[in-house]
């Protein structure tokens, strides 16, 4: 079943919707207006796929509803979950950025509704916004400390010899 998509016309309330998220939460009216003018709605059923690692990435992705799950497939062909994201968390921005593709599969855990903000929409925000840059380098701190404490935990374990 295909992601469905919805353009709105209304853009004084996606702009709202799109404060709400704590990624744009705040930010310079005009900047969040004109992404506001470019993001589209999308809902996903259950288990649906968002993206898959190397996909090229349409952009970044804000919950509004609903929680996804990020994996990875292991050596041994199992899904390693890094993380579930709920609502006002974000996805996608990682490619979006470097355009290397999508680092993970990314599924809806239960049904969801998105706000999808084009990468070039996102990358002008970006360069326009002092904010924005702060706001994305925190995350992505963040979440390298996380992956870094799960690496420690992990290397901690005793290997069977």
């Amino acid at each position: 079943m295909p992601v469905r998509t919805s353009y709105r016309s209304d853009t004084v309330n996606l702009a709202a919707e799109l404060a709400t998220i704590p990624l744009f939460h705040g930010l310079d009216g005009e900047v969040t207006r004109d992404l506001a003018r470019v993001a589209i709605q999308r809902s996903a059923g259950r288990n649906q796929c968002l993206c898959s690692p190397g996909d090229a990435g349409p952009g970044v992705y804000a919950i509004v509803r609903g929680s996804v799950r990020a994996t990875l497939t292991g050596r041994d062909g199992d899904d390693v979950l890094l993380g579930l994201l709920g609502v006002g968390e974000v996805f996608g921005d990682i490619a979006c950025i470097d355009d290397l593709g999508e680092p993970a599969t990314v599924r809806a855990h239960e049904r969801c509704d998105l706000l999808l903000v084009p990468t070039s929409a996102f990358k002008v925000a970006v360069s326009r916004s002092h904010e924005l840059k702060e706001r994305l380098l925190g995350r992505w701190s963040f979440v390298i400390r996380m992956l870094l404490m799960r690496s420690q935990d992990q290397a901690s374990l005793d290997v069977p010899t």
